[in-house]
């Protein structure tokens, strides 16, 4: 189960989000790699006018071990809609959907932007149910060289996920990860916490996929699942990040 506490939901000026992801799963719909798209680019054209189609790369493996063969499959499309900055983004294939950002200011934002893409592809495509829908949170905070240490790093997250590098036996590994997987029922939460080595500077990174999985997941509430999985993962993340870690965000307090 979720045992997080309950938090203000604080604006951040000084947010480490670098990508939100919301992908709907659903059966297999040919007419959307087969027909035009013309009409679900109208729908959403205001919001995100510039289009690219790429094509999905998949390999298939096939024989016996010890003399399998592969096979390179590039057929599948996949239509990917932007807005003019290339910030906000709208990808959809023959059986999934996602709408991705990497200018995050709210979820009230955000959710404008699923339930205008969601509800112009339920009403086209006639999607009948979802088989896996989720929303994920990356989060990145760079540590300045002089300060590229665990204890700098024990300051902004906390001590259960660092535990591991309480030790003498080694300095600052260049790469490590730490990841656990939560149940709540139908909902699932991995919680993904990881550091890597650029240019001689480590950038910590959490990273937080709720999900839920299915044969057929409703999509009628849909709003209200989305909801549920934000609120988790936000109360995740402050759970996660120290009081320290959060002043250096500037939080914006409300004023009564």
């Amino acid at each position: 189960m979720f045992g997080f506490p309950e938090f203000e939901d604080i604006p951040l000026q000084n947010s480490p989000l670098r990508e939100v992801i919301c992908q709907i799963r659903f059966p297999t719909i040919l007419a959307i790699a087969e027909e035009p798209l013309f009409r679900f680019q109208d729908r959403i054209r205001n919001r995100f006018p510039e289009l690219i189609e790429e094509h999905e790369m998949q390999v298939r493996f096939s024989g016996e071990p010890g003399s399998l063969s592969s096979e390179i499959d590039s057929k599948r499309r996949v239509f990917r809609f932007t807005d003019a900055e290339n910030k906000r983004q709208v990808a959809l294939a023959s059986d999934w959907i996602a709408v991705t950002t990497s200018d995050y200011e709210s979820w009230e934002s955000f959710g404008e932007d699923v339930r205008a893409v969601l509800d112009s592809a339920t009403f086209l495509y006639r999607i009948p149910y979802a088989k896996r829908v989720g929303l994920r949170y990356i989060n990145e905070v760079p540590i300045a060289q002089d300060s590229s240490d665990s204890k700098h790093m024990k300051g902004l997250v906390r001590p259960e996920y660092v535990s591991l590098l309480q030790t003498d036996a080694w300095d600052m590994p260049e790469e490590f990860l730490t990841q656990f997987l939560l149940t709540n029922g139908e909902t699932k939460l991995v919680t993904r916490f990881s550091s890597r080595l650029e240019n001689d500077s480590h950038v910590l990174r959490l990273d937080f996929d709720c999900y839920r999985e299915g044969t057929s997941l409703s999509l009628g509430n849909i709003d209200s699942q989305l909801t549920e999985m934000h609120d988790v993962i936000y109360r995740a993340f402050r759970w996660s990040i120290t009081e320290e870690a959060l002043s250096s965000m500037h939080p914006v307090i409300k004023e009564d």
